[in-house]
């Protein structure tokens, strides 16, 4: 008795990923103070974020059935860069650079959304696969996005306020539809790999940041039969139980924000070098400064 997946039948797809690029978004947060947002755009779709599906059939043998087998995605991101700057309006004022991989134990982690959902990114998995005979389908989202504060004070300046001058955020993703045995032994079908890369300027002209909206989004690799043979990923794949993205690097970036984390957060009285000269309006400079 087998059940056996069709390698024939195994599908793999992102919706329109010629589409999706990395965007930024203004907002106000509680208090009323500017912050970016920086998240994927798929404007086919009309959403945030990134849409997956995936399909497979298996062949079955007299008697077999596919009561308790699970179909769905399986996540993998590898953080290469987050690095966040502020600058003062000229060098005196100081900067302050936001790097959480500092430190941190591991850039390459399992990705779901929560952990209660282990090993799956999607969190209807647990809750059963759609099934239609032996042909089962399955579907996903992924919207990767970070808030950050517009400005935060310099304490090496006595407490002035630091403007966001860039952001730039590098993430792979190896997204894996894989069945799930009765005995709770994931079988890796077929991958995807793709990244996103966020390089935003800012510019201060009304008093929020202007963003340039400079980023890419890359299908790396389009549909690959079987695991990922990164070695990077070899252990997770052997098992998938965690810890995952969402809490490890989230927690790290909100303690690099608050200074919790001192290898993460670096304060300057000293300004970025080179500044860009079109980074502050130039009718609140000092008249000495040029």
């Amino acid at each position: 008795m087998a059940v056996t997946p069709d390698k024939d039948s195994i599908l793999i797809e992102i919706h329109e990923p010629d589409k999706v690029y990395p965007a930024v978004e203004i907002f106000r947060d509680k208090t009323g103070a500017p912050a970016a947002n920086f998240f994927l755009r798929d404007p086919g779709a009309g959403t945030k974020g990134i849409w997956m599906k995936g399909q497979v059939k298996f062949s079955l043998d007299p008697g077999d059935t596919l009561k308790d087998w699970r179909v769905g995605f399986v996540q993998i991101v590898r953080q290469n860069t987050f690095t966040v700057r502020y600058s003062g309006r000229i060098g005196s004022e100081g900067s302050i650079v936001i790097d959480p991989t500092n430190g941190q134990a591991s850039n390459t982690l399992l990705d779901c959304l929560v952990a209660a959902n282990k090993p799956w990114s999607s969190i209807q998995v647990p809750n059963g696969t759609e099934f239609t005979g032996a042909v089962a389908n399955a579907r996903t989202q992924d919207n990767p996005h970070r808030p950050v504060p517009a400005t935060l004070q310099n304490p090496q300046v006595s407490k002035i306020d630091n403007f966001l001058y860039d952001f730039k955020w590098d993430c792979e993703f190896w997204t894996m539809l894989t069945a799930m045995d009765p005995a709770k032994s994931p079988h890796y079908l077929a991958y995807i790999h793709w990244q996103f890369v966020h390089k935003v300027d800012f510019f201060w002209r009304t008093g929020d940041p202007l963003p340039s909206e400079w980023g890419t989004f890359k299908l790396l690799e389009k549909m690959v039969l079987g695991p990922p043979t990164d070695p990077s990923l070899q252990s997770i794949l052997a098992k998938p139980a965690g810890p995952i993205a969402n809490d490890i690097f989230g927690n790290a970036i909100g303690t690099a924000f608050t200074g919790a984390s001192p290898q993460s957060r670096s304060e300057s009285d000293t300004g970025l070098s080179p500044m860009r000269l079109d980074f502050w309006r130039e009718n609140e400079l000092p008249a000495n400064v040029a």
